[in-house]
């Protein structure tokens, strides 16, 4: 019996890219302008930062994905003070991501559906947590969800099994009495059939080759999800 689902989040309840584009768009404004540079100049310069972040962090630190130490990178490599530059930079990605964001069709008439049946709900998510709780805000999920690990808490990253075991833990089930929703077939995928949860691959709009064993689903209000937890659509 299925007592709880477990979901990943960017590009599982919501579109990652179609609110990336305009945040990108929007920082890369504010950053030539701060930076004294054209935008094309800034945007180069932003992802040679990201570059050289990734490879100084372990890559299971969650901080590894932090904005903030791209934007201090940028200004560092462009001869700018962080100072009175990082947080305006920083505002102007989040805000403009954020407020762009909406959930994928069918999402949020499903987690009402888990809680009326008393099925719990967690998010199992990398990246640092303050960004990912505003997410779960702005997407109207707050009350709808039971409890969210980030790689920051769980001091690692997808697929490695404790991000699993700590969202097991927060709502109390054995692995064999949870689902798991993700995107990715290598963190999501894999990582919960490695602890012995299973598996639901959301690949949206995406093009995947389908993978045998593997209920694969491209929206919400796919009947073959809501059977999959016992449950009447």
């Amino acid at each position: 019996m299925i007592k709880a689902v477990i979901f990943d989040l960017d590009n599982t309840l919501y579109d990652y890219d179609e609110c990336n584009a305009p945040a990108m768009e929007k920082i890369a404004a504010v950053g030539a302008e701060l930076f004294g540079c054209d935008k094309q100049k800034f945007l180069t310069t932003y992802e040679a930062a990201k570059t050289e972040v990734k490879r100084h962090f372990d890559p299971k630190n969650a901080a590894q994905h932090s904005r903030v130490f791209y934007i201090q990178k940028a200004a560092e490599l462009s001869g700018v003070s962080p100072v009175g530059t990082l947080l305006p930079l920083y505002a102007a990605y989040w805000d403009t991501f954020i407020d762009a964001m909406r959930p994928y069709e069918g999402a949020a008439e499903f987690l009402r559906v888990l809680k009326e049946n008393g099925i719990k709900t967690a998010i199992c998510t990398d990246m640092t947590a303050y960004i990912q709780f505003r997410k779960i805000e702005k997407l109207g999920f707050a009350s709808l969800i039971d409890a969210i690990v980030t790689s920051e808490e769980a001091g690692a990253e997808k697929p490695f099994p404790v991000n699993f075991h700590i969202a097991l833990d927060k709502v109390g089930v054995r692995p064999a009495e949870a689902l798991y929703v993700g995107d990715s077939w290598a963190k999501d995928v894999t990582g919960a059939q490695n602890v012995g949860i299973t598996p639901i691959w959301f690949t949206a709009r995406r093009e995947f080759t389908p993978q045998e064993g593997v209920l694969q689903i491209s929206d919400y209000t796919d009947k073959r999800l809501y059977d999959a937890c016992g449950l009447q659509k």
